[in-house]
């Protein structure tokens, strides 16, 4: 997924159903514009490693690998993938025996529906920063659909765990995430320099309050945070970011 502070302007993507608080919402995907960063919101259970575990994963001694995926979601983003794919098929290869074929039926069709309501909601051509993401979870669902059909569950259980990342790496909490671990680089490179400013003391508390926000599972208070602290941290940002940026405390 593309990096840098010009791509997060238009489209963010929301939050899983388990995370997302109260939803009335009946699409499986809706878009939030009241934000300065717009988000999507998914109405929908998808299929992740942790979710494969605690269904079908009871009594196996799993809980490394599931905390290790979640460790990930805080890593840079291409070392991030690799470690979430190796979990994936080490996950997907100890499970096989525990899933039966007809089980992955009903996580296929969540993770089709997903992408049906993305489509329906952005069209065919995705916002660019985003198309890397859907893609790859369209792909993952294709492949899905295919081992299903062979009768292959093992490839089948990885492929949605994959597609379910996919769309889990778009979310308010992973983006933060990203943009927290950006503006810090940001900052330590400005401490290199000694070249501190009202700017940089107001992208470090705006960086502590999405920090806190993302610990009370706030993530797309966090995710306007984080954005704003690299506004104001990169020099190339266009249009850099003083009075329009959000307290950082509420």
């Amino acid at each position: 997924m593309p990096r840098g502070s010009t791509v997060w302007a238009a489209f963010l993507f929301g939050c899983v159903a388990a995370g997302c608080g109260d939803l009335t919402l009946t699409d499986p995907v809706s878009m939030d514009t009241d934000e300065t960063v717009p988000s999507l919101q998914f109405q929908t259970q998808l299929l992740t490693l942790p979710e494969a575990v605690e269904k079908w994963g009871r009594g196996m001694a799993l809980e490394e690998p599931v905390a290790r995926w979640e460790q990930s979601w805080g890593e840079s983003s291409s070392d991030a993938e690799r470690t979430r794919a190796e979990l994936r098929r080490a996950v997907a290869s100890l499970l096989v025996d525990q899933v039966e074929k007809e089980e992955l039926e009903g996580p296929l069709a969540e993770l089709d529906r997903t992408l049906s309501g993305v489509q329906n909601l952005l069209g065919d051509d995705f916002p660019a920063h985003l198309s890397p993401a859907l893609e790859s979870a369209r792909h993952e669902r294709d492949r899905a659909r295919e081992s299903l059909e062979s009768a292959d569950v093992e490839a089948t259980l990885e492929h949605l765990m994959a597609g379910g990342d996919g769309l889990q790496s778009v979310t308010p909490g992973a983006l933060a995430t990203e943009l927290i671990a950006e503006a810090e680089n940001q900052l330590r490179r400005i401490e290199g320099e000694g070249s501190y400013s009202q700017q940089t003391e107001r992208a470090q508390r705006l960086l502590i309050g999405a920090r806190d926000a993302l610990e009370r599972d706030g993530g797309v208070v966090a995710l306007k945070r984080a954005w704003y602290a690299v506004r104001l941290l990169d020099p190339a940002s266009p249009g850099t970011a003083t009075d329009d940026a959000p307290s950082d405390t509420r």
